[in-house]
């Protein structure tokens, strides 16, 4: 079927009342987590050990329905960008803080804004590449050609420049030397080789982390901001900017890299209390599933 089911679904979407397409999202959400055991498993896992035990069961399963509720309405999000411009952006998505990456970019280094499989990502891109910053993002390509042609157009017509995983190095260094912002995730690697185990959430985790932003940071001299969209109760998204990370280099380079990452974690874990439903990974982070 290649990528005619996405393009049926950005159909409907941007042809059928937003408010109705959230709430089909809510339906087929239920419907996906009733299903998947194994992801549910690993969801509730995950969430376990972000409250480190200290949640009610009650709790834990409303926050786990409400995760595959969350990923189904960032889906629709996802869809909905062919409608998205630049006049209509903000009455979808504010942001706070924004002063940390225009200050940022004053200095001239080019800047890593880093942010983790959290609400709608992918909301943010668009948002900044409509607010006309330069804005590139290091993606993982779909298999499927047809698919992967769909995902990169619904990106690249709102303005994001896409630079793919496997040839992220080379153009990730020329995007920087250009005082460019540039887009990673970082709370999923998807090669084991290339991370580092750290501590997140009190405990280290089971799968490494990628480190390629931290890298990049230390080489660059690039500004690290780690950023994260969050839903807010009517379906708008808010994107939050929080302070530039602290970058040091002592020279002791696998030091300095986990130093980094666990800097950022540490500012992701609170938006995790915050909004623990909106942080869409369905594969186990920490060694044990619950």
């Amino acid at each position: 079927m290649g990528a005619f089911f996405y393009k049926l679904a950005s159909f409907l979407v941007n042809r059928c009342p937003l408010r109705f397409s959230y709430w089909m999202a809510d339906r087929l959400g239920d419907i996906y987590c009733f299903f998947a055991r194994y992801s549910r498993r690993v969801v509730r896992s995950n969430l376990i050990h972000v409250f480190r035990g200290e949640i009610g069961k009650k709790q834990l399963n409303r926050y786990i329905r409400e995760t595959f509720r969350g990923f189904s309405k960032y889906l629709v999000d996802f869809f909905f960008f062919s409608s998205l411009n630049k006049i209509n952006i903000d009455r979808f998505v504010s942001i706070e803080n924004k002063h940390y990456l225009d200050d940022a970019l004053k200095a001239g280094q080019g800047i890593i804004t880093l942010s983790a499989h959290f609400s709608n990502w992918e909301l943010g891109g668009i948002t900044l590449a409509l607010k006309g910053y330069p804005f590139n993002a290091v993606i993982l390509d779909h298999k499927n050609k047809s698919v992967n042609r769909f995902f990169v157009n619904q990106r690249k017509n709102k303005g994001v420049r896409i630079i793919p995983l496997g040839i992220a190095i080379r153009r990730c260094f020329e995007v920087l030397r250009q005082n460019e912002i540039l887009a990673v995730l970082g709370d999923r690697e998807f090669n084991n080789a290339a991370g580092i185990k750290t501590f997140f959430c009190g405990r280290e985790t089971r799968n490494v982390i990628p480190v390629g932003a931290a890298k990049l940071a230390l080489r660059t001299g690039a500004k690290i901001i780690p950023v994260f969209v969050v839903r807010c109760k009517n379906n708008r998204s808010k994107m939050i900017f929080a302070p530039p990370l602290n970058i040091v280099d002592t020279g002791n380079r696998e030091k300095d890299l986990r130093k980094i990452m666990e800097d950022f974690f540490t500012v992701f874990e609170t938006f995790l209390k915050k909004y623990p439903s909106q942080w869409f990974i369905f594969s186990p982070l920490w060694e044990e599933i619950n």
